[in-house]
């Protein structure tokens, strides 16, 4: 797979072509311009970069700096692009879908959706991959459940308005979850980083990219939110203590989804690096900023946002805000910063209220003090700020279809950003 040359120059024009031949010493022997796992295809690579100076990052983990804002001009009419997850119903317009009860109370249109699978879904690398077997045509493993189907749909989803994919990382057989005091696979970051899993990532990249094909789509609209919530221990690709390790696995990985892509579409997907603002990695001196992978394979930087203490007032939502936060996480404020002075852009897919209580969830005593919150958050990286995705489920519905929606539990949501 192709790795990554730099170059520092300052442009003559708005924009330029960039080209390279990349070589790596893999054991004994060199493998030049491969564009699959088997490098028994090779080519040159070709990075279109933009802006009056730019660091060019060329062979396979390419992008050139971030220009104007993504997905833009919203539907909405507002400065960043809103929507809700796990949207659709059984029908385009179903009136018993988050997505048409989310629209309707917001009395605006959506701009984005998020989707994800079950863990049901990836029990092996071949349901990371999308499917068994190396045909890219296939749309299996945790690209096969029912909201990621219909968001490749034209009739349920405009081609040219975002996705964001919440996107497995490792399997349920090769877990790193924490389980009774111990993290059950330490070692898989390091296999991973020795590109042992390399054609699955590889196959993912192309199963994307030809779905977005098919349908029309143009994978610039495509976010894979890959390995979500990384810094907490609940999830299959939970870090545990091997930073370093992770770091290298996440931009092997990356750079096989790109390559596969390319192969397919000659365009990549974005990537979203989604912590959880918890911190239990590493040996408990680390930072989020020392488990970021890199810019050249990040281009959006996301974290959850969720209501774990029952917020009462402004003074409550302020202890998520500078680190040690609560529950001795990372400041929110801090790793947008740091993301920011990385010229990344910012935003969060994944914002919930609890309107019942539940382990680990309590109910969200001030809806209004928590949106208020949050589009402080918002303001503060305004310029940066790209997208903020609605967590849509029993437990957080903003609108019961019942209560009139100035009345209901999304009644701040709705005054501060509907209509």
């Amino acid at each position: 797979i192709p790795r990554k040359a730099t170059a520092s120059f300052t442009l003559p024009q708005p924009a330029t072509y960039v080209a390279a031949y990349t070589c790596e010493w893999q054991g004994n022997t060199w493998r030049c311009g491969c564009t699959t796992p088997a490098c028994t295809q090779r080519a040159w690579q070709l990075q279109r970069v933009r802006g009056e100076a730019s660091r060019a990052v060329v062979g396979g983990s390419a992008r050139s700096a971030p220009g104007s804002k993504p997905f833009l001009p919203t539907r909405s009419g507002l400065p960043f692009s809103i929507g809700v997850g796990q949207p659709f119903g059984v029908s385009p317009g179903d009136a018993k879908s988050s997505r048409t009860k989310f629209v309707k109370g917001l009395g605006r249109m959506d701009d984005i959706v998020k989707v994800w699978s079950d863990p049901s879904s990836i029990k092996t690398w071949d349901g990371i991959a999308g499917g068994k077997g190396s045909d890219p045509s296939l749309f299996g493993g945790q690209f096969s459940t029912f909201h990621t189907r219909r968001a490749f749909d034209p009739r349920f989803w405009p081609v040219d308005r975002p996705i964001v994919i919440g996107t497995w990382m490792v399997p349920l057989s090769h877990s790193n979850r924490r389980v009774n005091g111990k993290w059950q696979n330490p070692g898989i970051w390091r296999e991973i980083a020795a590109g042992k899993y390399d054609t699955y990532y590889y196959r993912m990249g192309q199963r994307l990219a030809y779905k977005s094909r098919q349908t029309g789509r143009k994978l610039s609209t495509v976010v894979l939110r890959l390995g979500w919530e990384m810094t907490g221990s609940w999830y299959p690709h939970s870090i545990g203590t091997d930073v370093k390790g992770f770091k290298r696995a996440w931009r092997r990985a990356v750079d096989a989804i790109r390559s596969g892509a390319r192969s397919i579409a000659g365009e990549v997907p974005l990537f979203e690096f989604g912590p959880s603002f918890q911190i239990r990695y590493g040996d408990g001196t680390q930072r989020h900023r020392d488990v970021y992978p890199g810019d050249a394979w990040v281009d959006i930087c996301g974290v959850g946002i969720h209501d774990k203490i029952g917020i009462r007032s402004i003074s409550d939502w302020n202890r998520y805000l500078r680190y040690p936060a609560l529950q001795g996480g990372e400041g929110l404020y801090d790793w947008f910063d740091f993301c920011v002075s990385r010229g990344k852009w910012v935003g969060s897919s994944e914002f919930g209220m609890n309107r019942k209580g539940k382990e680990f969830f309590p109910i969200t005593e001030n809806p209004a003090a928590m949106v208020e919150g949050v589009e402080r958050l918002r303001q503060r990286y305004q310029d940066k700020f790209v997208y903020l995705i609605y967590l849509w489920s029993s437990n957080s519905a903003l609108w019961d279809g019942n209560t009139p929606p100035e009345k209901s539990f999304g009644a701040p949501f709705r005054a501060m950003w509907g209509r």
